[in-house]
């Protein structure tokens, strides 16, 4: 979950040995040609693409369309964006406090513990929250404190190979978090990965059960990647936060031809509905991770009335994300998951 540099160099050796099969014509750098070629007027968010949790896409319709706001976000929606907050804010934190000069990796902790308060307190001021201060508190402590320990021993191991400053830094957190990935190429407004490992290994992190849709937000950020920087991105890694206890473990997902497709699919069919600005209706069964569960459960069945509401060609929609938390493993020591078959994803973050 926080990644050292050792383990971002066994993580690369051992993608190195995985094989890997993808089509040409599906790589990112073909943006310009079918299948991946966008025609669409409409421009949509990452999350509003790849969040599975609604099989008839009629989230998208409510926010993109009837521009409705949900009036109650889930449990599970708002401690993945706790987790998602503390995640970035810790990685930073080590960051700027590996630029500090620090001596030892006993001042790094207490540097890192001290901030912590001025954080926690800060984001919990920053938007209305369903949960106390004092269960934010409870789910966000384990999370800065491991980030603390694991960099922690990094400055101690960076310092003892005598390196300083920048280099010091980029040792201690050897990867980047919140990146900024631009989707136009592909059919998508501007996104951003939770995390990028070297060379170029997206990194998605979720709170909750595996999903597959998880796999195909992954896909999207790998062909958004090629069609960047024109460099091969085979393999994602999908991180699973279980809050309480704190525990995670990671998957390595290779990013085959199969995933690729379903994520056009899920494009285009959900640009088309934008498009047309026609209600598809409930599904059959409602998500309570869905954003939109109580206005289609509760709020009076959540019709929206009045003939289909028609948005205008050519605009682009703008992308808020929140996504979902990733994991650790039994005593907070994260385990590598299998290579996996390639076909599962998330979208708007389960929790989160």
């Amino acid at each position: 979950m926080f990644f050292t540099f050792e383990e971002v160099v066994r993580l690369s050796e051992y993608v190195a040995r995985m094989p890997r099969h993808v089509s040409e014509e599906l790589r990112g750098w073909r943006w310009s040609e079918p299948p991946l070629l966008h025609s669409s007027p409409v421009y949509l968010s990452f999350s509003d693409v790849t969040y599975g949790v609604c099989p008839t896409g009629r989230d998208v319709y409510l926010r993109r369309v009837a521009k409705v706001k949900p009036s109650q976000l889930p449990p599970e929606v708002e401690v993945g964006y706790l987790i998602h907050a503390v995640y970035s804010g810790a990685v930073v934190a080590a960051r700027m406090l590996s630029l500090a000069g620090l001596q030892t990796g006993h001042d790094f902790l207490d540097s890192m513990r001290a901030r912590f308060e001025e954080f926690i307190q800060g984001l919990y001021t920053s938007r209305q929250w369903s949960l106390t201060y004092d269960e934010v508190l409870k789910t966000a402590w384990p999370v800065w404190d491991h980030a603390s320990v694991v960099f922690g021993g990094a400055l101690e191991r960076g310092r003892a190979k005598r390196l300083q400053g920048d280099s010091l830094a980029s040792y201690v957190v050897p990867f980047h978090v919140e990146f900024p990935v631009e989707g136009y190429r592909i059919g998508l407004t501007q996104g951003y990965i939770d995390a990028l490992l070297p060379p170029v290994i997206p990194v998605e992190i979720k709170v909750g059960a595996p999903a597959h849709w998880h796999r195909v937000e992954l896909a999207a950020y790998a062909l958004a990647l090629e069609a960047v920087f024109n460099t091969p991105v085979d393999f994602g890694l999908l991180v699973y936060v279980q809050p309480s206890p704190f525990q995670y473990f990671h998957i390595v997902v290779p990013i085959g031809d199969g995933l690729r497709l379903e994520f056009i699919e899920a494009r285009d069919r959900k640009a088309r509905l934008v498009e047309s600005g026609t209600d598809p209706g409930k599904a059959e069964k409602c998500s309570k991770q869905c954003p939109f569960y109580y206005y289609c459960e509760v709020a009076g069945a959540g019709r929206v009335g009045g003939a289909p509401l028609l948005p205008q060609r050519g605009f682009r929609l703008a992308e808020k994300r929140q996504e979902g938390g990733g994991g650790a493993s039994p005593g907070g020591q994260h385990r590598s998951g299998g290579a996996g078959g390639g076909d599962k994803r998330q979208g708007p973050s389960q929790g989160g």
